[in-house]
């Protein structure tokens, strides 16, 4: 029993690397009510079902759809750290419509968009051993 447990306690932290391994810099924004917490090159985590997570320096935000409208998943919903010592996304922030690379509401406006290959590539070159 004990090498069940310990073989599956290896497997969930090896599922957690490898989500993390998936980050990689994008720009991004996070405004919520007319204030910007996220602006620039951010740390992009994508999910499953086109859900993702942007990482500034302090705040972070992660969006999950879950919804369609039109025949789109275009209907999500938001959630942040609201406080740079919070580890988790615990305050919500409402329900969001996709438009291009942003999801918006009237007070929550979350995008992130790709860099371009070569500037992708002198961020991460930047980065010794890959730290952020």
């Amino acid at each position: 029993m004990k090498n069940i447990v310990g073989v599956l306690g290896f497997f969930v932290a090896f599922l957690g690397m490898l989500s993390s391994a998936s980050a990689y810099p994008a720009n991004c924004l996070l405004e919520i009510e007319g204030k910007t917490y996220i602006k620039g090159i951010c740390e992009f985590t994508p999910q499953s079902g086109g859900d993702f997570q942007i990482m500034g320096k302090e705040y972070f935000a992660q969006l999950h759809v879950y919804g369609e409208e039109d025949g789109k998943n275009d209907i999500g919903g938001v959630s942040w750290n609201a406080s740079p010592n919070s580890t988790h996304a615990q305050a919500f922030l409402g329900d969001v419509h996709r438009k291009g690379a942003c999801w918006e509401s009237e007070t929550v406006k979350i995008c992130a968009r790709s860099l371009s290959a070569s500037k992708r590539a002198e961020i991460e070159a930047s980065r010794p051993n890959g730290e952020v």
